[in-house]
This record gives structure tokens, C-alpha cells and sequence, in this order.
């Protein structure tokens, strides 16, 4: 796909079961794979507590992967 690759993706669902966190996150590697399947990704998923860490967490590995 043509164009500029300066965006990204984040998404935050609260309340979620553990069931359907865990679909939510297999749609969304699968989803990933087929639109951008070159692209640099990490999904996890935790509680409303943890998010900050989360979050600066996955900068880390994806900016590692840079």
C-alpha cells in the first residue's frame, strides 16, 4: 500500500471479561496481519491500573524494534 507510514495505533477498551479480552486480541493480531503484515506490533492486555505501565512498556519494545 502506497503512502506515508507516520501513524499509529492505539486502543484502550475498558471492562472486559478475561474471555473477551483474550478475542478482542486474537482478532486484532490477526487483523494486523492481514492489513500491515510488515508492520511493528505489541498488544497486551491488563488492568485499568496497570495501563500507564502498559503502555510505556510497549513504546519500549517497539521503539527497541526500531
Amino acid at each position: 500500500m502506497a503512502g506515508l507510514k507516520d501513524k499509529e495505533f492505539v486502543l484502550v477498551v475498558p471492562g472486559l471479561t478475561k474471555d473477551q479480552a483474550k478475542k478482542l486480541r486474537d482478532s486484532l493480531i490477526g487483523t494486523t496481519k492481514t492489513i500491515a503484515p510488515n508492520s511493528k506490533s505489541y498488544i497486551q492486555v491488563g488492568r485499568k491500573k496497570n495501563m500507564e505501565s502498559i503502555i510505556k512498556n510497549c513504546n519500549k519494545r517497539l521503539d527497541s524494534k526500531a
